[in-house]
């Protein structure tokens, strides 16, 4: 049903914050994505929902998009690390003002006035990084992907420098509200959220 996405945008450059790689892309997401996840979470609060249905309806917007505009009309791919860079994005933007204990900016004199400085460390985590949360690839860019993986990438599966990247990313990896609930929706008979069990690079390697 996805004919018309486009193939014609190329790889975003990566990028490293702390000891995580992830591309550049992912700062577009976490910035301007992220404000319309906190633009749906504030409409859902205002509706009466809980804060924590709010960030659901937020993430499932994310999804939709996805599966959609941003996703699969664009590029053929359903990226679980976007939607991660997203919703750290949301609690970016959540902290900025309307955290009651420790804002970002406060209300001083009617003046909003910075009360600590954001560090996007913070929110950068492992799941940013697509070679650890792998997208999923319809069909026909997965038969084209997973040539040039099993050519030139599996090869190097076995490398100290990529054994330990995985390592640490393993070791430091805490599955976020997002994670929890898109594999949540993920276990629902009629859902439409990918899984990329057959799309694993490990599995890929291994044949």
């Amino acid at each position: 049903p996805f004919r018309f996405y486009i193939p014609l945008f190329g790889l975003a450059p990566n990028i490293q914050v702390s000891d995580y790689y992830f591309g550049t892309d992912k700062l577009s997401h976490f910035s301007s994505t992220g404000s319309i996840y906190f633009a749906h979470f504030v409409k859902a609060l205002n509706k009466g929902r809980t804060a924590q249905e709010a960030k659901e309806e937020a993430i499932l917007w994310g999804i939709n998009d996805e599966l959609s505009v941003h996703g699969y009309w664009a590029s053929g791919v359903f990226s679980f690390a976007d939607l991660e860079s997203n919703f750290q994005g949301l609690l970016f933007f959540k902290r900025l003002c309307l955290d009651e204990k420790n804002p970002y900016l406060r209300l001083v004199d009617q003046k909003w006035t910075m009360q600590i400085t954001p560090d996007i460390r913070d929110y950068v985590n492992a799941q940013w990084d697509e070679t650890f949360n792998p997208s999923y690839l319809l069909p026909k860019n997965w038969e084209k992907v997973s040539k040039v993986l099993k050519q030139d990438y599996c090869p190097h599966l076995q490398d100290s420098l990529v054994r330990d990247r995985m390592s640490y990313y393993q070791e430091t990896n805490v599955e976020s509200e997002s994670m929890i609930f898109i594999q949540k929706i993920q276990l629902r008979p009629s859902s439409r959220v990918p899984k990329v069990n057959e799309q694993s690079f490990k599995t890929l390697c291994l044949r």
